[in-house]
């Protein structure tokens, strides 16, 4: 599949005269292509990729579940969901993993700042609460 520019090259070149030949060696692509493509009257439409489900997909409820319960790593939760009769392998629910985590660990962190800010103001910058102190140690 050429790309846009490719193929405006290819249209404006052909209207200034040069031979397909001359071209197809210009844009480093064949002949036949160069003809086949100077033959369209619009430009092609790229091809859609048909998605397909993933192997995961019954298990993410359940993984999301863990997640924000239990904080669980991926190596466990890859052990629970093959006891569910999961054929697929570890990478995809790896990969599943790190993006709700990192919310996950996010919200925790907005959720702890805002109490923070919340009880020193309420109680004022001179009381007993003090800021944890792992408050931007959350990896």
């Amino acid at each position: 599949m050429l790309k846009t520019e490719e193929w405006l090259l290819m249209r404006d070149l052909y209207s200034q005269g040069f031979c397909i030949s001359e071209i197809a060696r210009q844009i480093n692509h064949d002949r036949k292509t160069v003809r086949k493509y100077l033959n369209l009257k619009m430009q092609p439409e790229p091809y859609k990729c048909l998605t397909r489900p993933s192997k995961l997909d019954p298990y993410k409820p359940y993984i999301l579940k863990r997640i924000y319960e239990d904080s669980c790593a991926s190596a466990c939760l890859y052990c629970e969901i093959q006891n569910m009769s999961f054929d697929g392998g570890e990478t995809i629910v790896t990969d599943f993993v790190k993006t709700p985590y990192k919310s996950t660990k996010t919200t925790r962190f907005l959720l702890l700042l805002f109490i923070t800010r919340f009880l020193t103001n309420v109680l004022g910058e001179d009381s007993s609460v003090r800021r944890p102190k792992n408050i931007l140690k959350l990896k």
